[in-house]
Order: structure tokens, then sequence, then C-alpha cells
């Protein structure tokens, strides 16, 4: 799966992915037709070493404080959503790229946490209202 990550101009930092929500779906869906496992750091298409997972109205300092990095002012007006969930992807200590996971086809989104890529695999269970959940799972197997 291609996708571009979308940084602001002048040096200004980086923006909202709004299209991350989609494009995890389409991956979730691809994995649950196959075999079950979707692997994050694929399905997003860019250079990331470290993914942070956080539930709603996590506070942009507890953000920084787990990943080590400055949230934007955007991704903090974004992080106060009762349902969705704040993706924020760290690459070389900095931050390239964060998005909104809104309870959308993914109904379940990934357990909180912070993960590397290779930590960063789950188990795509869909559901019977067409919608999928995502749970952890042994990279290995």
């Amino acid at each position: 799966m291609a996708a571009t990550v979308v940084l602001a101009a002048c040096g200004s930092g980086p923006q909202e992915r709004a299209s991350l929500d989609d494009e995890l779906a389409d991956a979730a869906e691809a994995a649950a037709a196959g075999d079950g496992r979707l692997d994050l750091h694929d399905a997003t298409g860019f250079d990331w070493d470290q993914l942070g997972v956080f539930p709603p109205y996590t506070s942009a300092d507890e953000v920084e404080r787990q990943l080590g990095v400055q949230m934007p002012a955007a991704a903090e007006r974004q992080m106060n959503a009762d349902s969705d969930v704040f993706l924020a992807f760290v690459d070389d200590g900095e931050l390239v790229a964060w998005s909104v996971l809104g309870r959308g086809r993914i109904a379940v989104p990934p357990p909180a946490g912070v993960y590397e890529p290779a930590e960063a695999v789950f188990a795509v269970e869909p559901r019977d209202d067409g919608e999928f959940a995502l749970t952890a799972m042994d990279p290995a197997s």
C-alpha cells in the first residue's frame, strides 16, 4: 500500500494525516480476507521507529512523556474526542506523522501503548456489523 507523509510547509512540522484512518481500515479488510494479521509498519508505507497509540483524552504532556516529542497545537486539539484514538509516528526522535483513528470501520482500535515496528502487529477480527477489531498478537506468530 503506497502512502505519503503530509508535512507542513516552511518547516512547521508534521500535520495530521487524515487519510490514515481509511488506509488502515483498507489494510485491516485485506488482512481479514487473508491471514488475519495486520503489520502496521507495512500498512503505513512510511518510515517510523515508534508508534504511540493513545486513548481519548490523553494529554499532550503524556504523549510527550512517553514518546519524547512535542505535539503540534493542531494535534493537541484533536486529542479530545470521546471515541477517537490518537496515533503518533516517530522516526529518529522526530514526530513524522500523526492521525486520529475514529471509530469507523475499525471499531476496536489497537491497544494503547508505544510500539516499535516489529511489535506493531495485530490480529484483525471481522465483526458481524462489517467493522473490524484489532487485538495485540505475538509478532512472531
